[in-house]
């Protein structure tokens, strides 16, 4: 019984560490941007059909948009 609570302790403490994910909302104007910066050939990974995508995206696609 005792092993039983642990590891369903351990399980929820475990879940509860990673992080969610956050999304930038669909109707924010970086994805206009990022739209633009595709056609002009400037950003090739950006798929506007995936939205929303996550902050982390964004700003990797603004780097390259900055190099």
């Amino acid at each position: 019984m005792r092993k039983a609570i642990l590891i369903i302790l351990l399980f929820v403490t475990f879940t509860s560490v990673f992080g969610q994910v956050e999304l930038v909302p669909v109707e924010h104007k970086v994805y206009d941007y990022l739209f633009r910066m595709k056609a002009k050939g400037i950003v090739e990974d950006y798929n506007p059909a995936q939205l929303p995508i996550s902050r982390n995206m964004v700003s990797l696609f603004l780097k390259e948009i900055e190099t």
